[in-house]
């Protein structure tokens, strides 16, 4: 009631009060999940630099051991030192900003509290299934018809007395619903190609596991070296952290299509 009491008595009131409210609650909840998956889709990177460390030191490993027999130079030792250096430190800067992520989903929760961020979870069969079989026309209505911002503007039309503010909130309103229709269509196609990304990535794994076997069985007959293999291991994890990360950016952009149409699409104010 205290609220309902001192809104404006012009264009805003109790109603747009709470329109404005859940509108950036929701937001936040959404800017939430973005952080949550912007934190693990660097951290899955992490195996693949850890490994590509490794790789890089036996790099350095096996171009002593040629300088020692007079089949390298120093600087192909120079070289190599500077690559494990490098690898180290993009290593570092992953895991920096992985935490720089971490920080920011912390934020609210005592410095020395305990809280956990949970997994995001990998779409379902169901899900994948369903995102084939949505109406995205009638995904626009349903984003028109929920639309806090177009909620906000429709209550102050309501509450607006002269032409000039009839007239603008008017413009604003058209304007605001034709964008919504672009952000909907927009976000629907960014789903479909992560979709499609995703599944591009788990055929291309599949082939990078099989040619990890081969060359670890041509290791075991003494056809291959152990550098070798582990740069086969390295491509390999590799293509499995670009999966991971598929997953989670498909992830994202369900949540991104569901939270459009659910009342927060884009009025390009």
């Amino acid at each position: 009631n205290n609220l309902k009491n001192s809104a404006d008595t012009t264009l805003e009131d109790y109603e747009v009060q709470y329109f404005t409210y859940e509108s950036a609650r929701l937001s936040l909840v959404q800017n939430t999940k973005a952080l949550m998956i912007s934190y693990y889709s660097k951290d899955v990177s992490k195996e693949a630099l850890q490994k590509a460390v490794e790789v890089a030191e036996l790099n350095l490993a096996n171009a002593q051991a040629r300088v020692a027999v007079g089949m390298a130079t120093n600087l192909d030792v120079l070289s190599a030192k500077e690559a494990v250096i490098k690898a180290n430190k993009t290593l570092s800067d992953q895991s920096n900003a992985a935490l720089a992520d971490r920080d920011k989903i912390m934020t609210g929760f005592k410095t020395d509290s305990q809280a956990n961020i949970g997994l995001v979870p990998v779409l379902s069969e169901e899900e994948l299934q369903n995102i084939d079989k949505i109406n995205v026309e009638e995904d626009i209505k349903k984003a028109v018809e929920e639309n806090y911002a177009l909620k906000i503007n429709k209550r102050k039309l309501g509450n607006a007395k002269s032409d000039t503010q009839i007239k603008s909130l008017n413009s604003t309103i058209s304007s605001g619903t034709e964008n919504i229709k672009a952000n909907v269509q927009t976000l629907h196609k960014n789903l479909v190609n992560a979709k499609d990304k995703l599944n591009l990535l788990k055929a291309e794994l599949e082939l990078s596991s099989k040619d990890l076997e081969t060359i670890r069985q041509k290791k075991n007959l003494g056809m291959a070296t152990q550098l070798e293999v582990a740069n086969k291991e390295l491509e390999n994890i590799k293509k499995n952290t670009e999966k991971k990360q598929a997953e989670l950016a498909l992830r994202l952009a369900l949540e991104n299509y569901n939270s459009a149409v659910n009342g927060l699409a884009s009025v390009g104010q």
